[in-house]
């Protein structure tokens, strides 16, 4: 899949965490992880969208796992 398309599903995981009131923080160096007092999944805008993608699901994961 070319760059473009990963971007695409980065965008919809983002709609995903939008719809459950969570925000997407992307910021160069920042350390991955999801932060339940911020409401907000933390990503490092330095790596492969590929690897945010990946990322995002692992951190929605925690999200769906914890937050019942």
């Amino acid at each position: 899949m070319d760059k473009s398309g990963w971007c695409r599903q980065i965008d919809q995981i983002r709609s995903i965490l939008f719809a459950m009131d969570w925000d997407l923080i992307e910021s160069p160096g920042e350390e991955d992880r999801a932060c339940f007092e911020d409401s907000a999944i933390y990503i490092n805008s330095r790596n492969w969208p590929e690897t945010r993608f990946y990322t995002l699901l692992h951190e929605l994961g925690h999200i769906m796992i914890w937050a019942n």
